[in-house]
């Protein structure tokens, strides 16, 4: 796997002390080589519901993190509860105050579903780590008096250093990393900070 930036692997150390990650980013192996039998195997593996907290952030001092974020993994990852402020954080990055305004819009509307597609990218005793990519997300809010659309379409899964995942076996515990490709206000792209990523960290499999 391609080495993440320093800031990425120091932002994910804060806030998963309990993972050790240099461990699970190093295989080279390729999803096309194992067998349906291992597959399964790891599928079961991950198999179940998680908890944890979502965190948007554009650097380590500039993050909004919402705990008791639930998700599941079977043949796909669903996060039952996905907060909406933490795309409000990047939108009141603007400097635009419509643009915030939609931002305030989405925060009050709590939450949502998010879906997330994976794949396996290398597999070892002690974790297995995932091609993610998130599913776009489709929203409507009222801001300024008028019913507006708002779409996230998540950086695809080919590019491995901006969306992956991973599952320590022993601590059952996962860390999923998405990133913003592009964010649309009634089909205009709102500029958006560099690399706006979102962490899904998981404290136990519940």
């Amino acid at each position: 796997m391609k080495r993440l930036s320093n800031q990425i692997l120091m932002l994910a150390c804060l806030i998963t002390a309990a993972f050790t990650l240099s461990s699970c980013l190093d295989s080279d192996d390729d999803d096309n080589g194992y067998t349906n039998e291992q597959i399964q195997q790891a599928m079961l593996s991950m198999q179940g519901n998680y908890t944890g907290a979502s965190v948007a952030a554009v650097s380590l001092t500039e993050h909004d993190s919402i705990n008791n974020v639930n998700w599941s993994a079977d043949s796909i990852i669903t996060v039952s509860n996905f907060p909406l402020s933490n795309i409000a954080f990047f939108l009141n990055k603007s400097t635009d105050s419509n643009v915030k305004a939609v931002g305030e819009a989405l925060k009050a509307l709590g939450s949502t579903k998010l879906k997330i597609s994976y794949g396996y990218y290398g597999m070892n005793e002690t974790a297995i780590s995932l091609y993610t990519e998130g599913r776009p997300l489709e929203l409507s809010v009222v801001s300024g008096g008028k019913t507006v659309k708002v779409k996230v379409t998540f950086v695809p899964y080919q590019r491995i250093d901006y969306t992956y995942g991973i599952f320590r076996k022993a601590e059952n515990k996962t860390l999923i990393l998405l990133t913003v490709a592009e964010l649309t206000i009634d089909d205009v792209p709102v500029s958006l900070p560099t690399s706006p990523q979102i962490l899904l960290t998981s404290k136990m499999k519940i």
